[in-house]
């Protein structure tokens, strides 16, 4: 296993000044070295400041008979563990925009990532940041570059973790031969998030993490992973804050029966029919032969585009997710006294809409309403869909593409986030609402896509390069220090706020007011509506 790291500033008169301005409070003995965890010791790299621990196991590799099983607790190591390069990824086909027939990564995947100033005896714990990427669940990792959290860890003064999972077939294959004792079925990637967050309460203290005060925060599949996390009953008291990043945790769920009919069907393609003989015969496939066979999707948008009913999501089981999520947000079942960050981005379609063929308007038409009855289909929710389309008109836009990329940023991302604020602030204490609306500049052939999907992670963590592309400038690195002080400042004590920052007030669903994240940042009022008004009485409210 392996480490890797970099900055960090020396002291600071305050917590505040230390979030807003880069520095960190408190003076450490930097040392990096025999970090003792439950399973044996762990050495890290040193680098301006920070520790970094790279590919630490957080559950025994998946593979053989723990194909298509609950993680199991890692095996205790001899000796130092030197943790200074990141383990496998897990077995998926490469984030594309097309579809791909290749395939990266190993089944032996679960491996997490820390990044933190010092050891928890040179100085007082510190709140943990605990990550969980996206990639629609079929692709991602922990240790790609963008959620490298030296930064995060340095100015936010914070620890930070950051966590493979499985994916695809692998993560949420479900079939009724491999139903639990407890009725419970899939979900395989969900409970690995859980075992990470064991871990983190079991061993972040010798990294100087404070276990008692977690924040868990993810983006897209990443948010929806820690909404469905706060409603479920098999994560109670592992997290204490969260911040759901375009994550529509109402969608992207699907009813055990449905998943078990589609992992019926992928296991008679894969040449195991037979229902008793199945666990045995697809424990005995390779890795390359059941990505192959029954893929999940092959892009970011083949889900309903090529891949038929092969979809691997979340299941509704009855056990790690009791409920449809729409429904237990609705009447209030969910992780109580959680102060929660929910937002989205302005462009959140763009990202989605790339490689679609929509030049004329009866394409637009045409495909919102196939997409939206396969999704609809997938996921066992109503549409309406001639609602959408008069909500939404082409004419309205400069062209289809445009109308399509709004229409699925409100649809799926901006009006969810809203709608899942109003349920929460019924039982939440605290919750805050954003709209990020920085597009980055310098960022080539993306630079017409806005604030796209996923675009606000380079300024959570400072790291300024998405899919190879690198776009640092002056007001993304301004623009950064403001949302990474926001977010880190939240870490620290349920509250984003901190002296120098615009007022980030407390969502009002009367006002419906939320912060306008961009370089001048600003508290705004009557989110989305007339739009997100519709949606509530079709989608949400209903």
């Amino acid at each position: 296993m392996k480490t890797s790291f970099k900055r960090i500033v020396s002291t600071a008169a305050s917590v505040a000044t230390a979030l807003l301005f880069g520095a960190y409070s408190g003076a450490f003995a930097q040392d990096c070295s025999n970090i003792k965890t439950e399973n044996g010791l762990v050495s890290g790299k040193l680098d301006s400041g920070v520790c970094s621990f790279k590919g630490i196991p957080y559950a025994a590799p998946p593979v053989g008979d723990l194909r298509f099983a609950l993680p199991v607790k890692a095996e205790p190591w001899e000796g130092t563990l030197e943790a200074l390069n990141y383990g496998n990824d897990c077995v998926q086909h490469p984030l594309s925009l097309f579809p791909s027939d290749k395939i990266s990564g190993s089944e032996d995947c679960l491996y997490l990532n820390v990044w933190s100033q010092a050891k928890a005896s040179d100085s007082k714990l510190k709140p943990v940041m605990f990550f969980i990427h996206g990639g629609g669940f079929l692709n991602g990792s922990g240790a790609w570059p963008i959620y490298d959290g030296t930064t995060l860890s340095s100015r936010g003064d914070v620890v930070v973790v950051t966590i493979n999972y499985r994916l695809g077939n692998f993560g949420f294959f479900a079939h009724p031969s491999f139903r639990r004792d407890d009725g419970g079925v899939g979900n395989y990637g969900l409970y690995d998030m859980v075992a990470a967050l064991e871990w983190t309460r079991d061993n972040i203290k010798a990294f100087g993490g404070d276990p008692d005060n977690v924040t868990i925060f993810g983006e897209s599949a990443g948010g929806i992973s820690v909404g469905l996390i706060m409603i479920s009953p098999k994560a109670h008291g592992l997290f204490h804050k969260a911040i759901i990043e375009s994550g529509p945790v109402h969608y992207f769920s699907s009813p055990a029966k449905k998943m078990e009919e589609t992992g019926l069907e992928a296991a008679a393609k894969l040449g195991c029919p037979d229902a008793a003989s199945a666990p045995q015969c697809l424990r005995s496939i390779s890795a390359e032969a059941l990505m192959l066979g029954a893929p999940g999707t092959l892009s970011l948008l083949s889900s309903y585009e090529t891949s038929g009913k092969y979809v691997y999501a979340p299941v509704i089981d009855g056990v790690f997710i009791p409920d449809t999520p729409a429904e237990m947000f609705k009447r209030g079942d969910f992780a109580s006294n959680i102060p929660v960050i929910i937002g989205s981005n302005t462009d959140e379609g763009s990202f989605f809409t790339a490689s679609k063929k929509l030049d004329t308007v009866e394409q637009y038409n045409e495909t919102v309403v196939s997409d939206s009855k396969a999704l609809a289909d997938i996921f066992d929710i109503k549409v309406d869909f001639d609602g959408i389309l008069n909500i939404f008109p082409a004419s309205e836009y400069p062209t289809p593409k445009l109308a399509y990329s709004g229409m699925l940023r409100d649809v799926a991302f901006t009006c969810p986030a809203r709608a899942l604020s109003k349920q929460m602030i019924k039982k939440q204490p605290k919750v805050y609402l954003y709209l990020f609306g920085k597009a980055p500049d310098e960022v080539g052939p993306l630079k017409d896509w806005g604030a796209f999907h996923g675009s606000e992670l380079a300024f959570v963590f400072h790291n300024f390069e998405f899919m190879g592309i690198k776009f640092k400038s002056k007001d993304n690195t301004a623009t950064s220090k403001r949302i990474l002080a926001y977010w880190s400042r939240f870490a620290h004590t349920g509250d984003p706020n901190l002296q120098g920052l615009p007022q980030w007030e407390l969502f009002d669903p009367a006002q419906l007011n939320y912060m306008y994240l961009d370089v001048e940042s600003e508290m705004r009022s009557g989110y989305r509506k007339p739009v997100c008004d519709y949606l509530d009485q079709v989608l949400f409210e209903k």
